[in-house]
Protein backbone atom coordinates (compact mmCIF):
# COMPACT_ATOMS: atom_id res chain seq x y z
CA UNK A 1 0.00 0.00 0.00
CA UNK A 2 3.17 2.53 1.06
CA UNK A 3 4.55 1.44 -2.44
CA UNK A 4 1.58 1.98 -4.69
CA UNK A 5 0.96 6.04 -2.54
CA UNK A 6 4.49 6.64 -3.13
CA UNK A 7 4.48 6.29 -6.87
CA UNK A 8 0.97 7.92 -7.11
CA UNK A 9 2.93 11.23 -4.82
CA UNK A 10 5.72 10.82 -7.70
CA UNK A 11 3.35 11.03 -10.76
CA UNK A 12 1.54 14.11 -9.12
CA UNK A 13 4.97 15.72 -8.51
CA UNK A 14 6.27 15.08 -12.48
CA UNK A 15 2.82 16.38 -13.55
CA UNK A 16 3.00 19.20 -11.73
CA UNK A 17 6.50 19.84 -12.78
CA UNK A 18 6.33 19.57 -16.32
CA UNK A 19 5.59 21.96 -18.45
CA UNK A 20 2.97 22.67 -20.75
CA UNK A 21 3.41 24.18 -23.92
CA UNK A 22 0.32 26.26 -25.28
CA UNK A 23 0.07 26.48 -29.27
CA UNK A 24 0.04 30.20 -29.76
CA UNK A 25 -2.75 31.44 -31.89
CA UNK A 26 -1.22 33.25 -35.38
CA UNK A 27 -2.86 36.66 -35.56
CA UNK A 28 -5.54 36.76 -38.16
CA UNK A 29 -5.23 38.69 -41.21
CA UNK A 30 -7.62 41.01 -43.95
CA UNK A 31 -6.60 37.60 -46.35
CA UNK A 32 -8.20 35.14 -43.51
CA UNK A 33 -11.30 37.24 -43.85
CA UNK A 34 -11.55 37.36 -47.26
CA UNK A 35 -10.96 33.67 -47.61
CA UNK A 36 -14.36 33.40 -45.29
CA UNK A 37 -16.21 36.01 -47.61
CA UNK A 38 -14.89 33.84 -50.79
CA UNK A 39 -16.09 30.27 -48.87
CA UNK A 40 -19.45 32.06 -48.41
CA UNK A 41 -20.11 32.86 -51.94
CA UNK A 42 -19.01 29.45 -53.13
CA UNK A 43 -21.38 27.65 -50.57
CA UNK A 44 -24.07 29.86 -50.88
CA UNK A 45 -24.25 29.41 -54.97
CA UNK A 46 -26.12 25.86 -55.43
CA UNK A 47 -25.81 25.88 -58.57
CA UNK A 48 -24.39 23.01 -60.75
CA UNK A 49 -22.83 24.58 -64.03
CA UNK A 50 -19.53 26.32 -63.46
CA UNK A 51 -19.97 30.01 -64.32
CA UNK A 52 -17.51 32.29 -65.65
CA UNK A 53 -17.29 35.14 -62.92
CA UNK A 54 -15.97 38.76 -63.01
CA UNK A 55 -14.72 40.33 -59.47
CA UNK A 56 -15.44 43.97 -59.60
CA UNK A 57 -14.27 47.01 -57.35
CA UNK A 58 -15.78 46.87 -53.76
CA UNK A 59 -16.76 50.08 -52.57
CA UNK A 60 -17.40 52.07 -49.44
CA UNK A 61 -19.16 54.43 -47.78
CA UNK A 62 -15.64 55.94 -45.71
CA UNK A 63 -14.12 58.65 -48.09
CA UNK A 64 -10.97 57.94 -46.63
CA UNK A 65 -10.77 54.26 -47.32
CA UNK A 66 -10.16 54.51 -51.71
CA UNK A 67 -7.62 51.64 -51.53
CA UNK A 68 -9.28 49.16 -49.82
CA UNK A 69 -11.99 48.48 -52.69
CA UNK A 70 -8.85 47.20 -55.61
CA UNK A 71 -7.44 45.06 -52.93
CA UNK A 72 -10.55 43.32 -51.38
CA UNK A 73 -11.49 42.39 -55.27
CA UNK A 74 -7.71 41.34 -56.18
CA UNK A 75 -7.69 38.72 -53.16
CA UNK A 76 -11.37 37.54 -53.66
CA UNK A 77 -10.05 36.84 -57.32
CA UNK A 78 -7.87 34.54 -55.79
CA UNK A 79 -10.17 32.91 -53.18
CA UNK A 80 -12.52 32.20 -55.82
CA UNK A 81 -10.33 31.10 -58.44
CA UNK A 82 -8.84 28.39 -56.03
CA UNK A 83 -11.96 27.46 -54.95
CA UNK A 84 -12.09 25.69 -58.25
CA UNK A 85 -16.14 26.16 -58.92
CA UNK A 86 -15.80 29.23 -61.27
CA UNK A 87 -13.94 30.40 -64.32
CA UNK A 88 -12.66 34.13 -62.83
CA UNK A 89 -11.90 36.61 -65.18
CA UNK A 90 -8.36 38.00 -64.61
CA UNK A 91 -8.19 40.94 -62.94
CA UNK A 92 -5.94 43.26 -65.07
CA UNK A 93 -7.30 41.89 -67.82
CA UNK A 94 -11.36 43.34 -66.67
CA UNK A 95 -9.36 46.57 -65.70
CA UNK A 96 -8.17 46.81 -69.42
CA UNK A 97 -11.84 46.26 -70.64
CA UNK A 98 -13.51 48.66 -68.62
CA UNK A 99 -10.55 51.06 -69.65
CA UNK A 100 -11.09 50.59 -73.12
CA UNK A 101 -14.70 50.73 -73.25
CA UNK A 102 -15.05 53.30 -70.55
CA UNK A 103 -17.33 52.04 -67.81
CA UNK A 104 -18.03 53.68 -64.81
CA UNK A 105 -18.46 50.99 -61.83
CA UNK A 106 -19.88 51.76 -58.22
CA UNK A 107 -20.58 49.27 -55.87
CA UNK A 108 -24.23 49.74 -56.25
CA UNK A 109 -25.19 48.45 -60.17
CA UNK A 110 -29.21 48.24 -61.73
CA UNK A 111 -30.29 45.28 -63.57
CA UNK A 112 -29.73 47.04 -66.95
CA UNK A 113 -26.03 48.34 -65.75
CA UNK A 114 -25.22 44.17 -65.05
CA UNK A 115 -26.54 43.01 -67.94
CA UNK A 116 -24.28 45.45 -70.09
CA UNK A 117 -21.05 44.63 -68.17
CA UNK A 118 -21.98 40.76 -68.52
CA UNK A 119 -22.14 41.28 -72.61
CA UNK A 120 -18.89 43.20 -72.32
CA UNK A 121 -17.31 41.29 -70.57
CA UNK A 122 -18.05 37.93 -71.98
CA UNK A 123 -19.65 36.39 -68.01
CA UNK A 124 -21.93 34.84 -66.43
CA UNK A 125 -21.69 36.29 -63.58
CA UNK A 126 -20.28 39.28 -61.69
CA UNK A 127 -18.99 39.49 -58.03
CA UNK A 128 -19.36 43.26 -56.96
CA UNK A 129 -19.43 44.42 -53.10
CA UNK A 130 -19.29 47.03 -50.53
CA UNK A 131 -17.76 47.70 -46.84
CA UNK A 132 -18.88 50.37 -44.38
CA UNK A 133 -17.03 50.91 -40.83
CA UNK A 134 -19.37 50.60 -38.14
CA UNK A 135 -17.55 51.64 -34.82
CA UNK A 136 -14.41 48.92 -34.64
CA UNK A 137 -15.52 46.62 -37.51
CA UNK A 138 -15.61 46.87 -41.05
CA UNK A 139 -18.63 45.04 -42.71
CA UNK A 140 -17.66 43.66 -45.90
CA UNK A 141 -20.96 42.81 -48.29
CA UNK A 142 -20.51 40.29 -51.75
CA UNK A 143 -23.42 39.46 -54.24
CA UNK A 144 -22.67 36.75 -56.60
CA UNK A 145 -25.21 38.54 -59.99
CA UNK A 146 -26.44 36.95 -62.97
CA UNK A 147 -25.51 38.83 -65.91
CA UNK A 148 -28.67 37.13 -67.85
CA UNK A 149 -31.56 38.31 -65.37
CA UNK A 150 -29.86 40.33 -62.53
CA UNK A 151 -30.68 38.07 -60.41
CA UNK A 152 -28.57 37.23 -57.26
CA UNK A 153 -26.82 33.66 -57.14
CA UNK A 154 -25.14 33.95 -53.44
CA UNK A 155 -25.02 36.76 -50.49
CA UNK A 156 -22.11 36.29 -48.43
CA UNK A 157 -20.79 39.17 -45.39
CA UNK A 158 -18.11 39.33 -42.92
CA UNK A 159 -16.55 41.48 -40.29
CA UNK A 160 -12.98 42.36 -40.16
CA UNK A 161 -11.60 44.10 -37.20
CA UNK A 162 -10.62 48.21 -38.10
CA UNK A 163 -7.36 47.42 -36.71
CA UNK A 164 -6.43 44.72 -39.24
CA UNK A 165 -7.54 47.41 -42.45
CA UNK A 166 -6.71 50.83 -40.99
CA UNK A 167 -2.75 50.61 -41.51
CA UNK A 168 -3.25 48.97 -44.92
CA UNK A 169 -5.69 51.61 -46.74
CA UNK A 170 -7.43 54.26 -44.31
CA UNK A 171 -5.98 57.52 -43.77
CA UNK A 172 -5.70 58.70 -40.41
CA UNK A 173 -6.64 62.38 -40.85
CA UNK A 174 -6.19 63.46 -37.08
CA UNK A 175 -2.76 62.12 -37.24
CA UNK A 176 -0.87 64.25 -39.65
CA UNK A 177 0.64 66.99 -38.79
CA UNK A 178 2.09 68.88 -41.28
CA UNK A 179 0.71 72.41 -41.20
CA UNK A 180 1.92 73.63 -44.61
CA UNK A 181 -0.72 74.71 -47.44
CA UNK A 182 -0.72 72.54 -50.21
CA UNK A 183 -1.89 73.93 -53.47
CA UNK A 184 0.76 72.42 -56.25
CA UNK A 185 1.15 68.84 -56.66
CA UNK A 186 2.71 66.73 -59.43
CA UNK A 187 2.79 63.01 -60.13
CA UNK A 188 4.02 61.27 -62.78
CA UNK A 189 4.27 63.75 -65.67
CA UNK A 190 0.92 66.22 -64.64
CA UNK A 191 0.87 68.84 -62.29
CA UNK A 192 -1.78 69.92 -60.94
CA UNK A 193 -2.10 73.71 -59.20
CA UNK A 194 -5.19 74.45 -57.22
CA UNK A 195 -5.89 77.89 -58.57
CA UNK A 196 -9.41 78.82 -57.31
CA UNK A 197 -11.56 78.01 -54.68
CA UNK A 198 -14.92 80.54 -53.78
CA UNK A 199 -17.24 79.65 -51.64
CA UNK A 200 -20.96 81.47 -52.68
CA UNK A 201 -24.73 80.68 -51.93
CA UNK A 202 -23.63 76.97 -49.77
CA UNK A 203 -21.91 75.68 -52.65
CA UNK A 204 -17.76 75.82 -53.04
CA UNK A 205 -16.64 75.90 -56.46
CA UNK A 206 -13.08 74.85 -56.94
CA UNK A 207 -10.96 75.34 -59.81
CA UNK A 208 -7.70 72.93 -60.72
CA UNK A 209 -5.46 73.80 -63.44
CA UNK A 210 -3.76 70.54 -64.46
CA UNK A 211 -1.26 70.80 -67.55
CA UNK A 212 0.75 67.55 -68.91
CA UNK A 213 4.54 68.10 -69.15
CA UNK A 214 5.56 65.57 -70.89
CA UNK A 215 2.81 63.94 -73.74
CA UNK A 216 -0.23 64.11 -75.49
CA UNK A 217 -2.53 61.68 -73.10
CA UNK A 218 -6.04 60.69 -72.05
CA UNK A 219 -6.50 61.44 -68.28
CA UNK A 220 -9.75 59.70 -66.84
CA UNK A 221 -11.54 62.08 -63.80
CA UNK A 222 -13.71 59.91 -61.27
CA UNK A 223 -16.86 61.03 -59.31
CA UNK A 224 -15.22 60.08 -55.83
CA UNK A 225 -13.78 63.26 -55.19
CA UNK A 226 -14.06 64.91 -51.66
CA UNK A 227 -12.99 67.72 -49.34
CA UNK A 228 -12.60 67.49 -45.28
CA UNK A 229 -12.79 70.63 -43.62
CA UNK A 230 -10.81 71.34 -40.38
CA UNK A 231 -14.10 70.50 -38.37
CA UNK A 232 -13.79 66.38 -39.73
CA UNK A 233 -16.86 67.13 -41.60
CA UNK A 234 -16.85 65.34 -45.51
CA UNK A 235 -18.87 66.53 -48.85
CA UNK A 236 -18.95 64.72 -51.89
CA UNK A 237 -18.50 66.03 -55.12
CA UNK A 238 -21.17 66.32 -57.57
CA UNK A 239 -21.17 68.75 -60.71
CA UNK A 240 -17.39 68.32 -62.81
CA UNK A 241 -16.32 69.67 -65.48
CA UNK A 242 -13.41 70.13 -68.44
CA UNK A 243 -12.98 71.25 -71.30
CA UNK A 244 -16.17 70.53 -73.23
CA UNK A 245 -16.67 68.13 -70.95
CA UNK A 246 -19.35 67.97 -68.18
CA UNK A 247 -21.65 65.50 -65.62
CA UNK A 248 -23.69 65.54 -62.11
CA UNK A 249 -23.44 62.02 -61.58
CA UNK A 250 -20.90 60.33 -58.90
CA UNK A 251 -20.73 57.41 -60.95
CA UNK A 252 -19.65 59.33 -64.00
CA UNK A 253 -16.42 59.67 -65.43
CA UNK A 254 -15.07 62.44 -68.01
CA UNK A 255 -12.18 60.79 -70.72
CA UNK A 256 -10.34 64.24 -71.65
CA UNK A 257 -7.27 64.58 -73.69
CA UNK A 258 -4.69 66.93 -72.27
CA UNK A 259 -2.14 68.29 -74.79
CA UNK A 260 1.27 68.63 -73.76
CA UNK A 261 2.58 72.25 -72.08
CA UNK A 262 -1.50 73.34 -72.18
CA UNK A 263 -2.91 73.89 -69.11
CA UNK A 264 -6.43 72.73 -68.30
CA UNK A 265 -9.28 73.87 -66.27
CA UNK A 266 -10.69 71.30 -63.63
CA UNK A 267 -13.65 72.40 -61.86
CA UNK A 268 -15.09 70.89 -59.19
CA UNK A 269 -18.46 71.64 -57.42
CA UNK A 270 -19.48 70.69 -53.96
CA UNK A 271 -23.20 71.53 -52.73
CA UNK A 272 -25.25 72.20 -49.74
CA UNK A 273 -22.39 73.38 -47.31
CA UNK A 274 -24.40 75.63 -44.71
CA UNK A 275 -21.39 76.50 -42.62
CA UNK A 276 -18.82 78.23 -44.18
CA UNK A 277 -15.68 76.27 -43.23
CA UNK A 278 -12.77 78.21 -42.98
CA UNK A 279 -10.06 75.71 -43.82
CA UNK A 280 -10.63 73.01 -46.12
CA UNK A 281 -8.06 70.55 -44.37
CA UNK A 282 -7.81 67.88 -47.43
CA UNK A 283 -8.96 68.54 -51.09
CA UNK A 284 -8.67 64.61 -52.69
CA UNK A 285 -9.04 64.11 -56.59
CA UNK A 286 -9.89 60.41 -58.20
CA UNK A 287 -7.92 60.29 -61.52
CA UNK A 288 -6.76 58.15 -63.36
CA UNK A 289 -3.37 58.66 -65.49
CA UNK A 290 -3.13 56.20 -68.18
CA UNK A 291 -2.93 52.99 -65.82
CA UNK A 292 -2.49 54.40 -63.00
CA UNK A 293 -5.59 55.51 -60.67
CA UNK A 294 -3.92 58.52 -58.02
CA UNK A 295 -5.62 60.39 -55.35
CA UNK A 296 -4.17 63.69 -55.30
CA UNK A 297 -4.22 65.30 -52.45
CA UNK A 298 -4.65 69.73 -51.76
CA UNK A 299 -4.18 70.35 -47.97
CA UNK A 300 -4.53 73.28 -45.54
CA UNK A 301 -6.47 75.69 -48.30
CA UNK A 302 -7.95 78.74 -46.25
CA UNK A 303 -11.00 79.92 -47.89
CA UNK A 304 -11.56 83.51 -47.70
Amino acid sequence: MFKWLSLLIISILLVQCNPVFIKKSQPRTLEHYIKILGNEISRNHTGSESLTIAVLEFYGSDDHSIQLGPTIADELTVRLFNAKKFKVIERQLLNKVIEEQRLSLSGHLDEQSVKSIGKILGVDAIVTGTFSRINDQVNLYARLISTETGEIFSVAKTQVPFEIVKPLTFKDLSSESNPLEIKVVQKNDLVYELSEVQFNNNQLTCEIRITSKEKDQEVVFFGRNTITTSTGKVYKNRFRSIGDQKTEYISSALHFKLFKDVPYTYVLNFDEIFDKPSIISVLELDIKDGLVREFIQFRNIEIE
